[in-house]
């Protein structure tokens, strides 16, 4: 099997205010096979553990007040998510239009 790509849609709320954020991420084979979702979060969340416990991390931890959520994961370097095997896939485009999915096209 081959890697593969997993979508993470991060979605912020502040008050009224919805933000919705859409990261990418090349996987190990794996982490991919069928029914593996749960388990590639778990993964994630190892990782963001690690980092924490690096100096970088550390001050990633410091500057954030002391929270590290998943807005923050985005922070991570690439070098360090390639030690599990995990590379960020790149997002190339940066416009977008948001839709309502029940509008009615013709």
């Amino acid at each position: 099997m081959d890697n593969g790509v997993y979508t993470m849609i991060r979605r912020d709320q502040d008050g009224m205010d919805i933000n919705v954020y859409i990261d990418m991420y090349e996987l190990p084979a794996e982490l991919m096979k069928e029914g593996t979702e749960t388990n590639v979060i778990e993964v994630f969340r190892k990782i963001a553990k690690d980092y924490l416990a690096t100096d970088e991390g550390k001050r990633e931890l410091e500057y954030s007040c002391g929270c590290f959520n998943w807005n923050d994961f985005a922070n991570i370097p690439e070098k360090f998510l390639n030690r599990y095997g995990i590379r960020s896939v790149p997002i190339v485009s940066r416009f977008y239009t948001e839709v309502d999915a029940n509008e009615e096209l013709v």
